[in-house]
């Protein structure tokens, strides 16, 4: 990549971007329960919180599709 102020100014973008959207998502709080099981770092509250809403968020959709197929399949 060549080097000059386009791809400074890119790169200072996407981390800008990385770091306001990737809080509410889950790989953070997963990361930071690995972490804190395996040193003395303290996790976030808010990573854990967000990690625990898509882990009810996606089991609930998964018990949405396992009962839609069942219901398909065997009516």
């Amino acid at each position: 990549m060549p080097a000059g102020p386009v791809p400074r100014l890119a790169g200072r973008i996407l981390a800008g971007l990385v770091l306001t959207y990737l809080p509410p998502t889950c790989p953070p709080g997963a990361v930071e329960v690995v972490w804190s099981a395996t040193t003395d770092f303290q996790p976030n509250t808010i990573s854990l919180l967000m990690l625990g809403g898509w882990i009810v968020l996606l089991a609930g959709v998964a018990g949405w599709a396992y009962r839609r197929d069942e219901g398909r399949r065997f009516t």
